[in-house]
């Protein structure tokens, strides 16, 4: 019964059978037998499978809604049995964006653990659709995320506030007539697009410069959209990745540009293939948060984490 709730589930966070079969590694005509068995025991369709994506029946909401709650109690218990096999112990497991796995999270981790060498911490690397779902069934204690629409049993800590900037290739001939606003590494490691003493770009010139996105459920590409939108013109999208940094890796060849966070440029190797440009957007910041369940009971020392990461010694940019 679990395990039938638990693939139900995924087909309705994944939006269809086919990515939720790979997701469970088990073949589509099976998860679909699954499904129609379920469907018979309870005499209801769960899923209505004459909309792109699928969606749920009013019988399949209350089905899905029972399921979160009984998954969740069994990912407690499971979370509890655990713990509870290391006893001298404290496992922390926290997920983030690949950007920050690679380039501060395990800096941080490694100080920690210098202090409290008796704490596992475990370091996940996740996209954006799958950091809430981690918080809710357990697989994960924090998460670093940038989206504030969390559900209501989730909580926050502000610890930075990002700014996205655009990236181009140094190569595209736009740039030479936009010396005035263009930015080099070094300049935004100084914090030029901070102070203003660079000016901000207009958009319209990379109307039609190809564009580099990340895939739809990012807040990055959400944020990318509405930038262009209010510039007034679609971008030409000619490439779409899971990862800033696959993104931006694509720049640095001359593929095309891309909105990046501003803390990039403290952490990838100084080129002069690219440059940077400040935007002047209501889209173009946001909040770095630290998200964790309401009705999470941590250890003394996971609370001694938390205080670490939130510190303002902390360098997130």
């Amino acid at each position: 019964m679990i395990r039938e709730m638990e693939y139900i589930y995924t087909i309705y966070q994944e939006k269809g059978f086919s990515q939720a079969a790979k997701k469970l590694h088990v073949s589509q005509p099976a998860l679909s037998g699954m499904v129609k068995k379920v469907e018979s025991n309870i005499g209801a369709a769960i899923f209505d499978r004459s909309t792109t994506p699928i969606s749920l029946t009013p019988a399949g909401e209350y089905y899905v809604g029972c399921a979160e709650k009984i998954l969740r109690i069994k990912y407690e218990m499971d979370e509890y049995f655990r713990n509870l096999s290391f006893q001298h112990m404290t496992v922390i497991n926290i997920g983030a964006a690949s950007f920050f796995c690679v380039y501060t999270l395990p800096e941080f981790i490694q100080e920690f653990r210098r202090l409290h060498p008796e704490c596992q911490i475990n370091l996940m690397e996740l996209n954006a659709s799958d950091t809430a779902p981690h918080l809710l069934k357990g697989a994960a204690d924090l998460i670093v995320d940038v989206r504030k629409n969390m559900p209501e049993d989730v909580a926050g800590v502000v610890l930075y506030r990002e700014h996205i900037l655009l990236a181009a290739p140094s190569e595209m001939v736009v740039n030479q007539k936009l010396a005035e606003y263009s930015m080099s590494f070094e300049d935004v490691v100084r914090g030029a697009h901070l102070g203003g003493s660079v000016p901000a770009v207009d958009m319209n010139f990379f109307r039609d410069a190809p564009f580099i996105l990340l895939r739809k459920g990012h807040d990055m590409t959400r944020r990318a959209l509405e930038i262009c939108a209010e510039a007034g013109f679609v971008p030409n999208v000619v490439a779409e990745f899971d990862q800033m940094l696959s993104s931006f890796r694509m720049v640095l060849n001359g593929g095309g540009v891309a909105f990046v966070r501003d803390g990039v440029a403290r952490h990838v190797a100084r080129t002069d293939s690219v440059v940077f440009y400040r935007i002047d957007d209501r889209f173009a910041s946001r909040d770095l948060m630290l998200n964790y369940r309401k009705d999470k009971e941590f250890s003394p020392i996971a609370l001694e984490f938390i205080k670490f990461l939130t510190s303002p010694e902390r360098c997130w940019a």
